[in-house]
């Protein structure tokens, strides 16, 4: 059997032989680009119903979409832009409806693709209006020069302003302080204390103000403070006359004892000048702390040692080198304790001088206590008196001359005097009695305030002249601080 011939590949492949193996079927030829008419939707009637989602094709709904986003995007800019005008309500557009195809428009086959999905409409999202858009409140001509700020209330800012003034005035004060000692000035434990302390100062100066117009009057009057000796007791004055006559011989006593609670009061030659000695020293005390009290000198204030001012006798500041510093409270408590006669003349020197110290002791009331020369005055140039030292005793009892503080403070230092063989030795266990005792070879003294059990409180002053050095004198001054100290045992205990 005859094999044909092998076929060329070549052949086989070529365009002829595909065209005579697979020829095309007779079609309309297909219509130009150009000749196809644009699809276009006639717009959709009023009266004609919006056809359903499921009857458009995939290029009517994109067309629908796309319309969609336009609107949604126009309502947002205007909204945005007016944020404030009421938004009129939208009008509504004409839907544009699908046109039909026309019958004489060759089908051109469509493929078939599967209806999408049903999209969620989308959501009118509105930005927020830009601040350069944002209309601001009318205001007056000519305010928009000024720009308001938002402050506290009136209130806060009154306060706020009133923390700040005190807060400055306190550190001003501070520093004024710091700089001006002089301006501390303590807090009075008694009003009366402080009236009369100012009452004398003004006294002092001779001056007084005249219904506030700073005008000076030179006729003032001194005020001098009422006695505390009010009534004598004859009982306690029969008895120290007995005691005197019987045992003064050549010792001429000055005595003065005094019921501080009552103002019953018993004496001997009070009135009397005297020599003072260093009984002197209870009024410069007296004077110390009263210029404490006007803030003028202060405890703590160092005080210098002078040449001048060094005194031989009594005390030991005499022993350390001239130009020492001692504070004032420590010079003070020496010139009471070992009655030091440098302290004493250096507490005269800060006091302002004698001169001073004399007028202030004759604003007190006594009479007869004048400073004539610095300690140790041994020719007993200084003077007192009995009535002098017990009037003292009893303005400082009533609180009349200095705060209550500084009293404390006074009679704490008399309380604390070495020498305890002339008053004190007599006296009672449970007594108390601060006091100052002063001795020249023709003088002896001492005076102080005794407080006793019973709440009784009296003030004992005696000053004995006498030959150089007799010791008489002592045995008289302990006779009649006893037969004084018995007299208000007896008694009925006042009560406190």
């Amino acid at each position: 059997m005859t094999q044909p011939p092998p076929s060329d590949p070549r052949r086989e492949l070529s365009p002829a032989s595909l065209r005579d193996r697979h020829p095309r079927p007779s079609a309309t030829p297909p219509t130009p680009m150009a000749a196809i008419p644009p699809r276009s939707v006639p717009p959709r009637s009023p009266g004609r119903p919006t056809p359903h989602w499921s009857e458009l094709n995939w290029l009517q709904r994109g067309v629908v979409l796309l319309e969609a986003l336009m609107v949604s995007g126009s309502s947002s800019g205007s909204a945005a832009r007016s944020p404030r005008r009421s938004e009129a309500p939208a009008e509504k557009r004409p839907e544009r409806r699908p046109e039909k195809r026309s019958e004489a428009r060759p089908s051109v086959p469509t493929p078939q693709t599967p209806p999408p999905p049903v999209l969620p409409k989308p959501t009118k999202v509105t930005a927020p209006p830009p601040l350069s858009d944002i209309p601001s409140d009318p205001q007056p001509a000519g305010s928009h020069l000024v720009q308001r700020r938002s402050g506290p209330p009136l209130p806060v800012q009154i306060l706020r302003t009133s923390i700040v003034g005190v807060g400055l005035g306190a550190i001003v004060g501070t520093i004024m302080l710091a700089f001006d000692p002089s301006l501390r000035q303590p807090a009075a434990s008694s009003g009366v204390a402080v009236d009369r302390v100012a009452q004398a100062t003004a006294a002092r100066l001779g001056t007084t103000q005249n219904g506030g117009n700073g005008a000076s009057n030179t006729n003032a009057v001194n005020a001098v403070p009422e006695s505390p000796l009010k009534r004598r007791s004859d009982a306690l004055q029969n008895k120290l006359q007995a005691l005197v006559t019987k045992r003064a011989g050549n010792v001429s006593p000055r005595i003065a004892v005094v019921d501080l609670d009552t103002g019953d009061f018993a004496s001997w030659n009070d009135t009397q000048a005297s020599i003072a000695a260093s009984v002197i020293k209870i009024p410069i005390l007296v004077a110390f702390f009263q210029e404490v009290d006007a803030g003028r000198i202060r405890l703590d204030e160092q005080l210098v040692m002078k040449k001048e001012l060094v005194a031989a006798e009594a005390g030991v500041m005499q022993y350390r080198p001239v130009g020492t510093k001692f504070s004032a409270l420590e010079t003070v408590t020496q010139m009471i304790i070992i009655s030091d006669n440098t302290a004493t003349n250096m507490a005269i020197d800060r006091l302002g001088g004698a001169a001073k110290l004399n007028q202030r002791f004759r604003e007190w009331g006594l009479e007869h206590t004048v400073i004539q020369n610095l300690l140790p005055d041994l020719a007993g140039t200084n003077t007192t008196s009995a009535r002098d030292m017990a009037v003292l005793m009893g303005l400082l009892h009533r609180g009349e001359l200095v705060s209550l503080r500084s009293r404390d403070r006074l009679l704490n230092i008399l309380q604390n005097t070495k020498g305890r063989s002339l008053l004190p030795r007599p006296l009672g266990p449970d007594a108390i009695i601060a006091h100052k005792t002063g001795t020249l070879a023709k003088l002896l003294g001492d005076a102080g305030m005794v407080d006793l059990p019973n709440g009784r409180r009296y003030a004992i002053a005696t000053l004995m002249h006498r030959p150089p050095n007799d010791g008489r004198a002592g045995d008289l001054i302990r006779e009649t601080s006893a037969l004084t100290y018995r007299h208000f045992v007896s008694l009925t205990p006042f009560p406190r």
